[in-house]
């Protein structure tokens, strides 16, 4: 075990801006009237009372975050974002610095009830997305591309999209890349939920892996639904599942079937109080080899954020586990995170941060980068603008 304790860092933050910019999922295009330019370096919140900490698009900020937003036109905007999970481990930076970072691209507009845009984005299999963020699956890298009009609570999407997974490039797994086009339908219903169904077709290719097999390549088809549900200010919660089953084009005994399935909610008993836990299961099936690969992951956030604002204190817990059932790949990660704000001054504008943490990182077969460590940090903010 290691331990690493009274790290002192500084930092600057913004506070919040508030524009007319959300997901391309809500179905509202990016930027406004006029045109803007926004660059967003944030370290840690500029106020520990914020809604749920976080920003107007829907994604917590961690310890380092950097986004940047540019339209003109009226009706076109572009944004970029890079972003670390909370409190990356030394061993991560060491052996695995892309599993927890955030990268990505983003153009998009939109006229009436019509909207457009391409994004490009790279997901680390770690990046810890909490309750309220976009539905980015971990561990995927690559563009999508769509347009989309509604008709009333009807939204009707035409969707193309590349990705592949193993963005490590990890050698003890294969990359499979897909490439898929299709469309979506969502229906915004009373209260302000919503239904999502997609279904996508295209082509997959699979490379690389301990088999060191000859690339295979499939057809492959993916049919997916969500369900966003709204109860009030109390909570809400999200649940989402996709099936991907895949042929291979040489071969058709060959068959893999993909499976996600996604579940994320925010309970809010107070004012001061934010409860936000999140399931998730993902498992391919190699169906003439017997092989399967599982993946469970949870993930637990306590906030509490006193109307005072004298402090606040949140506690994090996120465990993963992968493993295939011919015990060639067994990985197991864990976070434990405890933090205290402590805001001072006289319009609160500096605070003193005091976390204190535990990561785990266990290959069970090889032990390539097992680690084992505990963290303490001290932040202190020194300027906001």
């Amino acid at each position: 075990m290691r331990a690493t304790l009274g790290v002192l860092c500084l930092w600057v933050s913004s506070p919040g801006v508030s524009e007319d910019v959300r997901a391309e999922e809500t179905g509202s295009p990016l930027g406004g009237l006029g045109s803007f330019f926004l660059v967003k370096p944030s370290y840690s919140d500029s106020d520990p009372r914020a809604n749920n900490k976080l920003l107007d698009d829907g994604v917590q900020r961690g310890p380092l975050d950097v986004l940047v937003r540019s339209g003109k036109l009226g009706n076109l905007a572009g944004e970029g974002e890079l972003a670390v999970s909370s409190f990356q481990s030394q061993a991560d930076k060491l052996y695995h610095q892309e599993r927890s970072r955030l990268l990505r691209f983003r153009l998009t507009g939109g006229l009436d009830s019509f909207d457009y845009g391409a994004e490009y984005r790279s997901v680390g299999q770690g990046f810890q997305r909490p309750s309220g963020s976009n539905n980015w699956r971990a561990d995927q890298e690559g563009e999508e591309f769509w347009a989309a009009q509604k008709f009333g609570p009807l939204r009707l999407k035409a969707m193309f999209s590349d990705f592949g997974d193993n963005v490590e490039a990890d050698p003890r797994r294969p990359r499979t890349t897909k490439t898929l086009g299709g469309m979506g339908l969502g229906f915004t219903l009373p209260g302000g939920s919503v239904l999502s169904f997609s279904y996508q077709r295209g082509s997959s290719r699979t490379r690389g892996g301990p088999s060191k097999e000859a690339p295979q390549e499939s057809w492959i088809e993916d049919m997916g639904a969500s369900l966003y549900f709204y109860a009030g200010p109390m909570w809400d919660f999200t649940i989402s599942s996709n099936y991907s089953p895949s042929t291979n084009k040489l071969d058709p005994s060959k068959k893999v079937a993909f499976y996600y399935h996604y579940i994320t909610g925010s309970y809010r008993p107070t004012g001061s109080i934010t409860i936000m836990p999140s399931l998730s299961l993902s498992e391919e099936q190699y169906a003439w080899l017997g092989l399967r690969t599982t993946t469970p992951t949870a993930m637990l956030s306590i906030g509490y954020y006193p109307p005072s604002g004298n402090l606040s204190f949140t506690t994090y817990g996120y465990y993963s586990r992968s493993k295939s059932n011919d015990g060639f790949y067994d990985v197991r990660t864990v976070n434990l995170i405890n933090s205290i704000l402590i805001p001072f001054g006289n319009d609160k504008e500096k605070a003193i941060s005091l976390d204190l943490g535990y990561n785990q990182y266990l290959d069970a077969v090889y032990r390539y980068g097992s680690s084992e460590e505990l963290v303490g940090r001290i932040l202190y903010k020194v300027a906001a603008f």
